[in-house]
């Protein structure tokens, strides 16, 4: 039964020669489950061994690291500081800096602050830049009123393509699965048959071991009581040897 579910279980990696990650986990070549033939597995007292087995594993379970033994993933942000940076923060879990709002403010210097030529001149960038941003504005509004319908309605025909090409993808990963799902049944079931057959074949033949055992500790007993008698009376058991051996042998 273990040899048939294995097989099934490993048949597609085989075929492919490819080397998945479940892999490395160890004892994985062990995992034999047959959802579609194992009938007890959804049960309450199956999953409450599952449950209690799980919880037992988990309270001295340590992880470890998956990808070790895996190569590191190329770099896609090379020379990419600002992304760089960006990665690293995400990777230590650091929050990020909030907006800086105060450059969109045009206030004058108050205080000592209004005795500092710098600060004056820091504040007339800032106050050019702010007008340079409301003069970008006003042309984007303009470029909106003229052009914003047709760019729209090409922005529409691009994403309806787009919806198209995703949704024809879509229907073709499901059919896949569900054709995959409907060989994985079929060669469940097909399995499922042959242990059938082999567990009928296996009672039988211990219902008919049975009888032979008891037959052979009959006859084992039978013949150590002649023995024991032959060797009381001082009789050559050599021959006799030979024949049980040479009988047992036709036997076999």
């Amino acid at each position: 039964k273990r040899v048939l579910r294995m097989a099934l279980a490993v048949r597609s990696d085989e075929a492919t020669g490819e080397r998945l990650l479940y892999q490395d986990n160890e004892y994985s070549h062990l995992v034999d489950a047959l959802p579609y033939f194992d009938a007890e597995a959804g049960s309450a007292e199956m999953s409450a061994k599952v449950k209690a087995l799980i919880e037992h594993e988990m309270s001295s379970f340590e992880p470890r690291d998956y990808l070790a033994s895996w190569p590191a993933p190329a770099p896609i942000f090379e020379g990419r500081q600002v992304l760089l940076a960006e990665m690293q923060r995400l990777g230590q879990k650091r929050p990020m800096h909030k907006l800086d709002m105060g450059r969109y403010k045009v206030e004058p210097p108050a205080g000592v602050q209004a005795e500092d030529p710098a600060i004056w001149s820091s504040t007339v960038r800032n106050a050019q830049a702010q007008l340079e941003q409301s003069h970008l504005r006003g042309m984007n509004i303009e470029l909106l009123n003229k052009y914003g319908s047709k760019s729209w309605y090409r922005h529409v025909v691009d994403c309806t393509r787009v919806e198209n090409a995703l949704t024809t993808e879509v229907t073709n990963l499901r059919r896949q699965n569900e054709d995959l799902n409907k060989k994985r049944k079929l060669d469940q079931i097909s399995t499922g048959n042959d242990l059938r057959r082999l567990n009928v074949e296996w009672n039988e033949y211990l219902q008919k071991n049975g009888p032979l055992e008891q037959a052979v500790a009959m006859l084992t007993s039978d013949v150590l009581r002649v023995r024991n008698v032959a060797k009381s009376r001082k009789l050559d058991t050599t021959k006799l040897d030979e024949g049980v051996l040479s009988e047992a042998a036709v036997s076999i």
